[in-house]
């Protein structure tokens, strides 16, 4: 028997399992925004990518702005 005539066929239940994957798939994502601990990245200042000019211009601009 193949594995797709196994499939329950009716409506209301693959209504269910639909709405279940989809739940699962939001509080998965909801999970990865809210998990971050907030550090690290180029935000903070940590991102290897900036150079030592763009560095400095940051730390120049974070003491005038405090």
């Amino acid at each position: 028997m193949p594995p797709a005539a196994m499939l329950p066929e009716s409506p209301e239940l693959q209504t269910v399992l639909a709405l279940l994957v989809v739940a699962a798939a939001a509080a998965w994502l909801l999970w990865r925004v809210f998990s971050k601990s907030g550090g690290g990245g180029c935000a903070s200042g940590e991102c290897a990518s900036l150079s030592p000019d763009v560095k400095a211009l940051q730390r120049r601009l974070k003491r005038r702005g405090s």
